[in-house]
């Protein structure tokens, strides 16, 4: 399942911080091991979230390896988010990235997409899946088309 999360998300975060600013995977390789502390800190701030990966690990996986891999996936993400945000902070026009309007356009999606899922996601107990998955997709496309109107009309 994180690994699912991980090439859903994390991944583009990647792509479009490559794309956005040319010292995006300078910073990733090298923010490595700023990252890793990061992730060490994580159960001390989700510890909630270990808990009931603890206590109620996917079927067919040990404790253990529950949290394990809930930890690592959510080290992951939180380096592709960093990255990101790195990323876009750093993007000046005078030495962009090789394309960064699809780099924008490539992290405005994803970053809608992740609210929308994870809103959606908190509701999953108490609707069924498909319309879970359909409410997120509906709301983060919405949510995306917005935000890049109200971009495009800030930047004329």
């Amino acid at each position: 399942m994180i690994s699912g999360i991980i090439l859903i998300f994390a991944v583009p975060m990647i792509v479009a911080a490559a794309l956005i600013s040319p010292s995006a995977l300078h910073n990733l390789t090298h923010g490595l091991l700023f990252y890793a502390i990061v992730g060490l800190g994580l159960p001390i701030v989700g510890w909630q979230t270990f808990l009931v990966v603890f206590a109620f690990p996917p079927s067919g996986t040990s404790r253990i390896a529950a949290v394990l891999n809930t930890w690592l996936g959510s080290t992951v993400m939180v380096a592709a988010v960093f990255n990101l945000l790195m990323a876009v902070l750093d993007y000046s026009p005078a030495r962009p990235g090789p394309n960064p309007t699809a780099g924008f356009l490539l992290a405005g999606f994803v970053v809608c997409m992740f609210v929308s899922c994870g809103v959606w996601g908190a509701l999953v107990p108490i609707l069924p899946r498909e319309v879970a998955i359909r409410g997120a997709l509906v709301t983060g496309a919405l949510l995306f088309v917005v935000v890049v109107t109200l971009g495009f009309a800030f930047s004329r």
